[in-house]
């Protein structure tokens, strides 16, 4: 399903003027491939950008040539505290900026038109919540955002994986005051379809749909099935286009230290088809932790041009070399100690 919502205005930029216009895919988890590649659960992804930049490109790559519209920078918790929890507190600016020099190289050798979008997390973890201020969080976010959009910045800004309404209202308000980039604001709520805060998609779309925001929508935490409720009421209470960013479903446990994401190409790409019908403008998954592969990726690319069956490719067997990868979906492995990372989503698997 196409989405068409009136002439482009010129003077807008790419990111503004595409965005509502179709529905667009976006790439799928980089934390996942990254993990899967042979980074430790443990370690800060976005460093990466610095560390490893040809590995970071690689992941980029394939899901473009997935099909994807949007890749999103390796930048989900690049700012001053989750940084400083594994001793980058002063690498903010480096890290966000080789991020979008990462994903501007591999937009540039793609041959279609494509657009890079800064992922920007909360300012602050669920434990940091309790002890870090409104007033420190919105520097937190505006440190981040002047990295991402200096100098030929990013097209697009996805603030992500909110479990609280007020900080993404901040995190909102903050970006407004920097930059006229396009926003896409996205709340993560869980099974029972509330925020962590305890918001429902009513009350988040009319909060979002009064700031300046180009897109609203949910990501992170449940699968397509029960994201497509969320999502359904998100778009009833809102004329502001809606983006959805689901898991490659819950996952399951399949030893004492791996479990199993067994969501296949046909399934997603089935509810690709439900998700545009619902009105939907946006869809993708980026969660750490949980991915759509690239193979995913390309079955729904394949059903938003109107075929009825999923396409498998190749692209991710060299990054899945050191995780075992199934026909439906992808096993981690973590060490024992590292498993409070993955705590949040695994609480369905306890």
């Amino acid at each position: 399903m196409t989405t068409v919502r009136g002439p482009e205005i010129a003077g807008r930029t790419p990111a503004s003027a595409l965005l509502g216009q179709r529905v667009l895919v976006c790439d799928g988890a980089m934390g996942t491939m990254l993990h899967a590649a042979g980074a430790a659960l443990d370690r800060s992804l976005p460093e990466l950008n610095l560390s490893d930049p040809g590995l970071v490109s690689t992941i980029h790559e394939s899901y473009l040539s997935a099909g994807a519209d949007i890749i999103q920078t390796n930048t989900f918790g690049a700012n001053r505290l989750w940084l400083g929890d594994h001793g980058f507190p002063d690498k903010v600016d480096e890290i966000n900026r080789a991020g979008v020099r990462i994903a501007r190289a591999a937009q540039e050798a793609c041959e279609r038109e494509v657009l890079v979008a800064g992922s920007v997390s909360p300012a602050v973890t669920a434990s940091q919540r309790r002890r870090i201020g409104s007033a420190e969080r919105t520097e937190v976010i505006r440190e981040q955002v002047q990295a991402l959009t200096a100098g030929r910045g990013v097209d697009l800004l996805i603030l992500e994986t909110f479990g609280y309404l007020d900080e993404l209202v901040e995190a909102v308000c903050t970006v407004a005051g920097l930059t006229d980039v396009p926003v896409i604001a996205q709340a993560t709520f869980a099974d029972d379809a509330y925020t962590l805060g305890g918001e429902t998609p009513r009350e988040v779309a009319t909060v979002l749909s009064g700031l300046p925001v180009a897109m609203l929508g949910t990501n992170c935490t449940i699968g397509p099935q029960r994201m497509l409720t969320v999502a359904e009421d998100l778009v009833r209470y809102t004329s502001v286009p809606v983006s959805a960013q689901p898991n490659a479903g819950q996952p399951r446990r399949t030893g004492p230290r791996s479990f199993e994401f067994s969501v296949d190409g046909g399934y997603f790409a089935r509810y690709f088809r439900r998700f545009a019908e619902a009105g939907v403008d946006y869809l993708a998954n980026e969660v750490p932790g949980v991915t759509i592969p690239p193979d995913v990726l390309c079955a729904m690319e394949r059903a938003r041009r109107g075929a009825a069956r999923a396409v498998g490719i190749d692209l991710a067997a060299d990054l899945l070399r050191d995780a075992r990868k199934l026909v439906s979906g992808v096993i981690l492995t973590a060490a024992e100690e590292d498993l409070n990372v993955l705590a949040p989503l695994l609480a369905v698997v306890a």
